[in-house]
Formats: structure tokens, C-alpha cells, sequence
């Protein structure tokens, strides 16, 4: 844990050789160090944003770990602690994904990075849900087959299936 002292005084380093490289540059070129400056200052809002969204997300994903893994135990799961873990991992690629996005940062490759892991999720949910619904499926089409009346025969019954 870092306590307030520390942080103020890592903080007031960095200040200090960022001010310091300012100078440097002002006694090359005083254009390029305003400019660069002017950018920083510019940028600056974006990066205290970005930490704020990260420590949320990790904040935020403890929680829904927690939450999880509450719900697993109690349902009596075998697999509680991976599902608490893939949760938690879950949640913090996302709040890294929307901090670099804020940022600015590879936005291209961080969509299309999360398009993919997305799609990656949904494709093997369809799959566990399709090869586990097999039995009922082929339950279901032989009920319906059974029901349905020969060809050229037609009947005015109507059969409800519940």
C-alpha cells in the first residue's frame, strides 16, 4: 500500500523533471517545448480520466468476483473459483479497453480486439448451448413428426404443443 507522503513525493519528482526537460528543450527550441508542453497540458485530463476509469473497473470487477463466486458456492458449483476469476478477468479487459480507448491509444486494434474476444464468447456459449440441447431438440422434432398428419390427408384438428 502506498501512502499519501509517497505518492506526493513521487509525484512532485517526476513534476520536477518534467519542468526540468521544458527548460531543456526551451534552450533548443522554445517553440517545440511551448508546443510540447501545450500538448501535455492538453492530454493531461484524458490520463487522470483513464486512471480513474481503471481503478473503478478494478474496483468494480472485485465486486462482480465476489458476487460470483457468492452465487456459485450457493448454487453449489464445482467450478466457482473459475467462474470468480474469468469474471474479474473479464471486467478488466473491459475497463482496459474503454481506458485506451479514452486514451486514444490503438483504437482500431482495441476494438477489433474486443469484437473478436466477444464473438470468441458468444461463438463457444452457442456451441456449449447447441451440443448441450441436442437430446431435446431431437425429443422435440420426433414429437412433431409423430403429429403430423400423412400427406394428402388434411384434418381441421389443431394440436397445442406445452
Amino acid at each position: 500500500i502506498v501512502s499519501i507522503v509517497r505518492f506526493v513525493a513521487h509525484a512532485s519528482q517526476w513534476l520536477v523533471v518534467f519542468l526540468a526537460l521544458i527548460l531543456a528543450l526551451y534552450t533548443l527550441n522554445p517553440e517545440m517545448a511551448s508546443d510540447l508542453a501545450l500538448r501535455f497540458l492538453w492530454y493531461l485530463p484524458h490520463l487522470i480520466v483513464a486512471t480513474v476509469i481503471l481503478i473503478l473497473g478494478a474496483l468494480l470487477s472485485r465486486f462482480l468476483a465476489r458476487s460470483v463466486l457468492i452465487a456459485s458456492v450457493n448454487a453449489q458449483l464445482a467450478s466457482a473459483r473459475l467462474l470468480s476469476g474469468l469474471t474479474r478477468v473479464a471486467v478488466v479487459l473491459v475497463a482496459v479497453a474503454i481506458a485506451f480507448e479514452h486514451l486514444g491509444i490503438g483504437r482500431t486494434t482495441v476494438l477489433v480486439a474486443f469484437a473478436i474476444l466477444f464473438g470468441g464468447a458468444v461463438l463457444a456459449a452457442a456451441l456449449a448451448l447447441g451440443l448441450g440441447g441436442q437430446e431435446l431438440v431431437r425429443h422435440w422434432l420426433a414429437e412433431a413428426s409423430q403429429t403430423r398428419p400423412a400427406p394428402g390427408k388434411e384434418t381441421q384438428t389443431v394440436i397445442h404443443h406445452w
